[in-house]
């Protein structure tokens, strides 16, 4: 999938854990995580020479309280269901670090029936059919 900022060039939006790239001079990224089970993923900006580009990051819906840190530094907020641009002249090893924490919930269904749910992920086990048939 290809998208633009408005920003000369067009960049890439990957997986997490695939390769990171955008087709505009000097700039390339590769994340370094492991999302599932994990919850952190580590993006290292890696520019031929420094470079003011937008880093655009999506925050899934489900995640209530992801946080950034850029070098080791707070970012900026991070609202669930939303994108953050982090705005910056990027040089050749600096950081942006997301954490996105997968709170444990259960959601009801019909029949008395439950699923658990962490971030993304829910939890399902087979049900044995017990048909009959109605004249």
């Amino acid at each position: 999938m290809f998208s633009t900022t408005g920003s000369p060039g067009r960049s890439r939006a990957a997986c997490p854990y695939r390769l990171l790239r955008t087709e505009s001079r000097n700039r390339s990224g590769r994340p370094q995580c492991t999302f599932v089970p994990g919850q952190s993923i580590t993006f290292v900006v890696n520019p031929a020479e420094e470079v003011a580009f937008p880093l655009m990051l999506r925050i899934p819906g489900w995640c209530r309280a992801a946080s950034i840190r850029i070098n080791g530094e707070t970012g900026p907020a991070a609202k669930a269901g939303t994108f953050v641009t982090l705005q910056k002249t990027w040089k050749a090893g600096d950081k942006v670090e997301l954490n996105l924490p997968m709170e444990i919930g259960v959601s009801r269904w019909t029949d008395n029936s439950a699923g658990v749910e962490r971030g993304p992920l829910t939890y399902a086990l087979a049900v044995e059919e017990d048909w009959h048939e109605n004249n």
